[in-house]
């Protein structure tokens, strides 16, 4: 035997074989069994990604009521049917939902006039709706044409009456549905 050998084999004792192979068999065993447990307090808050998640990780009744808004829906996600009729209110649609005024310039019995009117928001292929918010001269009928351009509403005005009426800073409500 070598003299490194020797000296080696001299200095071993029972307690230094004891202590070097609980040391060994700790390190061992015991990182393999902490790196395979994680428990919540091991996760720093925001740190779990989409990525992170099985795909049927997450069920209904794990998310917190009203936490899920229109951005987190696809574009299919809710259909008619799974609506509660009598849920929705014009501001559930898009579209508009704006008062304005609108001005009739003196028009003969049996006689109409086109005019445009600004209505921020409106698109060309909506549906028009305008209701006039205040009293009309008597025999002066509105309605709403079409939308020509972007924030614009094409508006009819017609005397139906049998004397010359105009009506002059007419409010009205104007809403549009795509």
């Amino acid at each position: 035997m070598s003299k490194l050998l020797r000296r080696i084999a001299a200095g071993l004792t029972y307690a230094n074989l004891v202590s070097t192979t609980a040391l060994v068999v700790a390190l061992g065993a015991g990182t393999a069994y902490a790196a395979n447990t994680v428990f919540s307090t091991d996760i720093v808050d925001g740190e779990v990604q989409h990525a992170d998640l099985a795909a049927d990780a997450v069920a209904g009744d794990r998310i917190v009521d009203a936490s899920v808004g229109h951005a987190d829906l696809g574009a299919d996600a809710v259909s008619g049917d799974r609506v509660v009729d009598g849920s929705l209110t014009l501001l559930d649609l898009s579209g508009v939902d704006v008062a304005t005024t609108v001005s009739v310039p003196k028009l003969k019995p049996g006689k109409c006039v086109t005019s445009t009117i600004g209505v921020a928001g409106a698109r060309p292929g909506q549906l028009m709706a305008m209701s006039p918010l205040d009293r009309l001269k008597k025999g002066i009928v509105l309605s709403s044409q079409r939308v020509p351009a972007n924030d614009q509403l094409e508006i009819g005005a017609c005397n139906v009456g049998a004397k010359p009426a105009k009506a002059t800073a007419v409010r009205v409500r104007v809403v549009s549905f795509d």
